[in-house]
């Protein structure tokens, strides 16, 4: 009866929660064509990072932007917090990396506005091809 309930218990409240927990691996081009599909969900994608810039937000904040894009061009606007994730693993322009992160359609941030733009949760350096 033990090794019943444990099994029930583990189908029924742990295997959603880590399946729940794990984003979805995608390719960007299926990002950029179903925004909808993606938007306020976690994702993770891989891609080659592009005009990584790293700035201080007026609060004092630092802050990394960059793009991510795939062999045929299609690319999608990163943000993320500090400049750590960057400096830490020695990213550099052209660098393969996945990024995990919340993917917006629309991000409202004040005044501002930005588009199919993914805050970063995590980002780990793959090595260039």
């Amino acid at each position: 009866m033990k090794i019943f309930i444990s099994k029930t218990f583990f189908i029924l409240f742990v295997l959603p929660v880590i399946l729940l927990a794990s984003p979805s691996k995608v390719k960007i081009i299926e990002v950029i064509k179903n925004p909808d599909k993606y938007d306020n969900q976690i994702i993770s994608i891989e891609g080659y990072i592009q005009n990584i810039k790293q700035k201080i937000s007026q609060r004092g904040n630092r802050y990394t932007t960059f793009s991510i894009s795939d062999r045929e061009g299609n690319s999608l606007k990163v943000f993320l917090w500090g400049w750590e994730g960057i400096e830490e693993q020695n990213i550099k322009e052209g660098d393969k990396v996945e990024v995990e992160g919340k993917f917006q359609k629309i991000k409202y941030v004040g005044r501002y506005r930005f588009y199919n733009e993914i805050e970063a949760i995590k980002i780990k350096k793959r090595g260039k091809e």
